[in-house]
């Protein structure tokens, strides 16, 4: 804080600070065109932004076969078969005389109600060993449960529990054993054997890195311990049969071992009926895949040591546990799937229910209306962007309405603020060649034929029903005659796609929708050189706009330097004046001391 005009009794301050407004003229003006570069800099990227997003849209859209050559089916009775075509299916039809069968699920469910020892219906949270009391298949021991990293060239895993063994071999009738080495179920025998104290398992290969071993196993121990049941179900599917060995502990209860049945490599599905107290088992897949009329496709094992948990407890057999085939007539031809909902070139049949009297005709059509909305699409977007460049460069710009500066904002009410921001907001990429020679560019690509070798059957749009409108004030928007673009579609909408699609080395052999793809590129990349935001152009460095404005921040930074020199300058010349004139005051008391 300065302390001034006690000398001469001036506001120094103030004047101090007025001779600086006028000095800072200047800088106002810079940092109005800073502000006026950023507006033009944000408009230009609004403007690539709607190119952008035209191009992906135009290749997810019309530059797509499925959706330019849509097709849709129908059935002449959808309650017993519906159908859906692909792009690529032929129009046509294809008659369904019968259905003798529908494909089915192998499913499995349990016999009779599972009880506990005591004779009582089970719930879902009664535990395994109490279903099974004494009976057979109940297992003493101790669960061993281990996952080993080995490190590379190991081949050996050692167990935290014996395994009993006859001579290095594994007594499969006092043991339960599952091995998993990095996801990937592993046999004894075929690829590991014991050690002769049933301590180690020994791998025939040794692990190449490092991999991860579980090995799970239950225990014979005669002296008491865990109870334990083991079973295998194997389920049969296209790619082959699925068997999973479960180990449950005696605390397990039904619900738990039904989780662990649903989450398991075998593809069923289990839910546990507390009304019955029974299990339903079912394959998610349809179909028969063992090759044999009436053999199971879900085999409940007792597994490895003889628990006959499934069988004992659960009351699941094999009998009734296959799946079937779809079984029909089409085109005169008897045939069969594995599931009711099949393709037969390219177009999607399901059954839904058998018959064997009349037929079901199912035909293929060009989805008129598909083509049609994605066609009206690509042409709404190419027009709102017309509308919205030839907007900005017909714009009135007013020159006398520069942008406001925080100092003049507080000067000025809101309203005023809103009214002075409108018009110099208005008119900043008026006439631009860059926008203009865009847009004539891709006028051209419009009006251009495509060659004939390219064609197949349309060279122009104007032979589909669209063409440019008449109203020149528009700036080429396109109008569509609905009716006749229908027709076109109908008649070959192949041509249609090649129209907008063709592919080729010269200008002339690309179709519509390639060439304007192309010039939105151009025209993308001619504007991020002069405000950035795409191809990689993130600092201001990198684009001709960028580059304004860091040199606008350096000329302001220069001039607030100056500015600073200035006003100590200023500052300096008053305080002269003030000392001087406090030594003339000093003379003149002196003086007038001598008269008086």
């Amino acid at each position: 804080m300065r302390m001034t005009g006690f000398a001469t009794g001036m506001d120094i301050n103030q004047m101090v600070k007025d001779l600086m407004q006028a000095e800072r003229m200047p800088v106002q003006r810079m940092e109005q065109n800073k502000i006026e570069m950023e507006r033009k800099m944000d408009e230009f990227r609004d403007v690539n932004r709607k190119l952008d997003q035209f191009r992906q849209n135009t290749f997810d859209g019309i530059y797509r076969r499925s959706n330019m050559l849509q097709r849709e089916a129908s059935s002449t009775n959808e309650s017993l078969v519906t159908a859906s075509a692909q792009s690529s299916s032929q129009a046509g039809s294809f008659t369904i005389d019968e259905v003798t069968r529908l494909a089915s699920a192998a499913t499995a469910a349990s016999e009779t109600a599972i009880v506990a020892a005591d004779g009582t219906k089970a719930a879902q949270n009664a535990s395994l060993a109490d279903l099974f009391g004494e009976e057979e298949g109940m297992r003493r021991g101790t669960l061993t449960a281990e996952v080993h990293q080995a490190s590379s060239g190991d081949n050996a895993v050692r167990l935290n529990t014996a395994l009993p063994t006859a001579d290095g071999t594994l007594d499969t009738d006092a043991a339960a054993l599952r091995v998993v080495v990095d996801g990937q179920a592993v046999q004894f025998g075929e690829d590991f054997t014991l050690s002769e104290d049933g301590t180690e398992l020994l791998f025939h290969e040794a692990f190449s890195s490092a991999a991860s071993v579980e090995v799970t196993s239950a225990v014979t121990d005669e002296t008491g311990g865990d109870t334990f049941f083991v079973s295998d179900l194997t389920a049969a599917h296209e790619t082959g049969a699925v068997t999973d060995t479960f180990i449950f502990s005696g605390e397990e209860t039904i619900a738990g071992a039904v989780d662990a049945l649903n989450r398991s490599e075998t593809g069923v599905n289990v839910f546990f009926d507390e009304q019955s107290s029974r299990i339903s088992v079912q394959r998610d897949e349809t179909g028969r895949f063992n090759g044999e009329d009436g053999a199971p496709e879900l085999t409940f094992d007792t597994g490895i040591g003889g628990a006959g948990l499934f069988g004992s407890a659960f009351h699941l057999t094999d009998s009734g546990a296959s799946g079937s085939n779809a079984a029909f007539t089409v085109n005169g031809l008897e045939t069969y799937r594995t599931s009711n909902e099949f393709t037969i070139n390219d177009v999607t049949m399901t059954l839904h229910e058998t018959f064997d009297a009349g037929s079901v005709t199912i035909g293929t059509t060009v989805n008129t209306d598909g083509v049609f909305e994605t066609i009206m699409d690509f042409v709404a977007e190419y027009n709102e962007i017309v509308e919205h460049v030839n907007d900005k460069l017909g714009e009135d710009y007013y020159r006398d309405y520069a942008p406001l500066t925080d100092d003049q904002r507080a000067e000025m009410t809101e309203r005023e603020i809103d009214l002075w921001e409108e018009r110099s907001e208005s008119g900043l990429l008026r006439g631009d060649r860059t926008l203009r020679s865009g847009m004539t560019s891709m006028r051209t690509d419009f009006y251009t034929p495509i060659a004939a070798e390219n064609a197949e059957g349309f060279t122009h749009l104007a032979q589909i029903g669209i063409a440019t409108t008449n109203d020149y004030t528009q700036g080429g928007k396109l109008e569509v005659d609905e009716e006749a673009l229908k027709a076109a579609i109908d008649e070959d909408s192949e041509a249609i796609f090649q129209l907008f699609t063709a592919d080729g080395d010269s200008y002339g052999e690309k179709g519509i929708a390639r060439r304007l793809r192309d010039s939105a590129d151009q025209m993308i990349e001619s504007i991020s050189l002069q405000a950035g935001g795409m191809r990689g152009r993130n600092m201001n460095h990198q684009f001709t706009l960028g580059r304004g404005i860091e040199r606008m921040d350096n000329r302001i930074s220069n001039f607030e330097r100056r500015m600073e020199q200035v006003e100590d300058r200023y500052w300096s010349q008053f305080n002269a004046m003030e000392a001087a004139v406090n030594r003339a005051n000093q003379q003149a008391d002196t003086l007038f001391s001598f008269i008086y």
